[in-house]
Protein backbone atom coordinates (compact mmCIF):
# COMPACT_ATOMS: atom_id res chain seq x y z
CA UNK A 1 0.00 0.00 0.00
CA UNK A 2 2.47 2.70 -1.03
CA UNK A 3 -0.29 5.28 -1.64
CA UNK A 4 -1.62 4.88 1.91
CA UNK A 5 1.87 5.55 3.27
CA UNK A 6 2.22 8.62 1.07
CA UNK A 7 -1.10 10.05 2.22
CA UNK A 8 -0.40 9.26 5.86
CA UNK A 9 2.86 11.21 5.57
CA UNK A 10 0.92 14.21 4.27
CA UNK A 11 -1.51 13.99 7.17
CA UNK A 12 1.34 13.70 9.69
CA UNK A 13 2.75 16.98 8.34
CA UNK A 14 -0.51 18.83 7.61
CA UNK A 15 -2.23 18.18 10.94
CA UNK A 16 0.25 20.07 13.15
CA UNK A 17 0.23 22.91 10.62
CA UNK A 18 -3.53 23.12 11.07
CA UNK A 19 -3.10 23.13 14.85
CA UNK A 20 -0.50 25.92 14.61
CA UNK A 21 -2.81 27.99 12.40
CA UNK A 22 -5.66 27.52 14.89
CA UNK A 23 -3.27 28.46 17.70
CA UNK A 24 -2.22 31.60 15.81
CA UNK A 25 -5.82 32.70 15.30
CA UNK A 26 -6.63 31.76 18.89
CA UNK A 27 -3.88 34.02 20.22
CA UNK A 28 -4.67 36.80 17.74
CA UNK A 29 -8.39 36.83 18.56
CA UNK A 30 -8.10 36.10 22.28
CA UNK A 31 -9.97 32.79 22.00
CA UNK A 32 -7.88 31.27 24.79
CA UNK A 33 -9.41 33.78 27.19
CA UNK A 34 -12.93 34.07 25.73
CA UNK A 35 -13.73 30.60 24.37
CA UNK A 36 -13.92 28.15 27.22
CA UNK A 37 -12.22 24.87 26.25
CA UNK A 38 -10.52 26.09 23.06
CA UNK A 39 -7.14 25.29 24.62
CA UNK A 40 -8.22 21.81 25.69
CA UNK A 41 -9.49 20.93 22.21
CA UNK A 42 -6.14 21.87 20.66
CA UNK A 43 -4.27 19.89 23.31
CA UNK A 44 -6.51 16.86 22.78
CA UNK A 45 -5.82 16.91 19.05
CA UNK A 46 -2.15 17.57 19.74
CA UNK A 47 -2.02 14.37 21.81
CA UNK A 48 -3.96 12.57 19.08
CA UNK A 49 -1.42 13.75 16.49
CA UNK A 50 1.56 12.85 18.72
CA UNK A 51 0.20 9.30 19.04
CA UNK A 52 -0.23 9.08 15.26
CA UNK A 53 3.30 10.40 14.73
CA UNK A 54 4.74 7.80 17.10
CA UNK A 55 3.06 4.90 15.33
CA UNK A 56 3.73 6.30 11.86
CA UNK A 57 7.41 6.57 12.76
CA UNK A 58 7.64 2.95 13.86
CA UNK A 59 5.93 1.66 10.73
CA UNK A 60 8.54 3.23 8.43
CA UNK A 61 10.92 0.84 6.65
CA UNK A 62 14.03 1.25 8.86
CA UNK A 63 12.00 0.62 12.02
CA UNK A 64 9.58 -2.10 10.89
CA UNK A 65 11.46 -4.69 12.93
CA UNK A 66 10.36 -2.78 16.05
CA UNK A 67 6.72 -2.80 14.91
CA UNK A 68 6.41 -6.28 16.45
CA UNK A 69 6.24 -4.49 19.84
CA UNK A 70 2.75 -3.37 18.86
CA UNK A 71 1.28 -6.87 18.80
CA UNK A 72 0.41 -6.43 22.47
CA UNK A 73 -2.55 -4.06 22.87
CA UNK A 74 -1.55 -3.05 26.40
CA UNK A 75 2.05 -2.30 25.41
CA UNK A 76 0.81 -0.31 22.43
CA UNK A 77 -1.40 1.85 24.62
CA UNK A 78 1.37 2.41 27.16
CA UNK A 79 4.01 3.37 24.58
CA UNK A 80 1.70 5.57 22.51
CA UNK A 81 0.20 7.40 25.48
CA UNK A 82 3.63 7.86 27.05
CA UNK A 83 4.92 9.49 23.87
CA UNK A 84 1.86 11.75 23.52
CA UNK A 85 2.21 12.74 27.18
CA UNK A 86 5.94 13.42 26.74
CA UNK A 87 5.31 15.77 23.82
CA UNK A 88 2.58 17.49 25.84
CA UNK A 89 4.99 17.92 28.75
CA UNK A 90 7.66 19.36 26.44
CA UNK A 91 5.07 21.81 25.09
CA UNK A 92 4.26 22.91 28.65
CA UNK A 93 7.99 23.43 29.28
CA UNK A 94 8.05 25.62 26.18
CA UNK A 95 5.08 27.65 27.46
CA UNK A 96 6.71 28.02 30.86
CA UNK A 97 9.96 29.23 29.26
CA UNK A 98 8.05 31.62 26.99
CA UNK A 99 6.27 33.13 29.99
CA UNK A 100 9.47 33.69 31.96
CA UNK A 101 11.74 34.85 29.15
CA UNK A 102 9.32 36.71 26.86
CA UNK A 103 5.83 37.34 28.25
CA UNK A 104 6.72 38.64 31.71
CA UNK A 105 9.75 40.78 30.76
CA UNK A 106 8.01 42.31 27.73
CA UNK A 107 4.53 42.56 29.29
CA UNK A 108 2.67 40.43 26.73
CA UNK A 109 -0.01 37.79 27.27
CA UNK A 110 1.27 34.79 29.22
CA UNK A 111 0.76 31.26 27.92
CA UNK A 112 0.15 29.46 31.23
CA UNK A 113 -2.74 31.01 33.06
CA UNK A 114 -2.56 28.75 36.12
CA UNK A 115 -1.57 25.32 37.41
CA UNK A 116 -5.14 24.19 36.66
CA UNK A 117 -4.65 25.24 33.04
CA UNK A 118 -1.36 23.35 32.78
CA UNK A 119 -2.77 20.18 34.33
CA UNK A 120 -5.86 20.38 32.12
CA UNK A 121 -3.61 20.67 29.07
CA UNK A 122 -1.59 17.61 30.11
CA UNK A 123 -4.76 15.61 30.76
CA UNK A 124 -6.12 16.59 27.33
CA UNK A 125 -2.82 15.48 25.71
CA UNK A 126 -3.05 12.19 27.60
CA UNK A 127 -6.61 11.50 26.47
CA UNK A 128 -5.78 12.42 22.87
CA UNK A 129 -3.11 9.71 22.97
CA UNK A 130 -5.51 7.23 24.57
CA UNK A 131 -8.19 7.82 21.95
CA UNK A 132 -5.75 7.42 19.05
CA UNK A 133 -4.22 4.26 20.53
CA UNK A 134 -7.69 2.74 20.97
CA UNK A 135 -8.53 3.58 17.35
CA UNK A 136 -5.23 2.09 16.26
CA UNK A 137 -5.80 -1.15 18.18
CA UNK A 138 -9.34 -1.40 16.86
CA UNK A 139 -8.41 -0.80 13.22
CA UNK A 140 -4.81 -2.00 12.96
CA UNK A 141 -5.84 -4.92 10.82
CA UNK A 142 -6.21 -2.30 8.06
CA UNK A 143 -2.50 -1.48 8.25
CA UNK A 144 -0.03 -3.25 5.96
Amino acid sequence: MPNARKYSSHVIVAFPVLLLVLNFFGVLNGWYLTQNGFDKVLHFFGGFWAAALFLWFFYQKPFQTYASFFKSALLTVILVVAFASLLGLLWEFFEFSYDHFVAIPYHVQIAQLSNDDTMGDLIADFFGGVVFSVFFIRFRRLLP
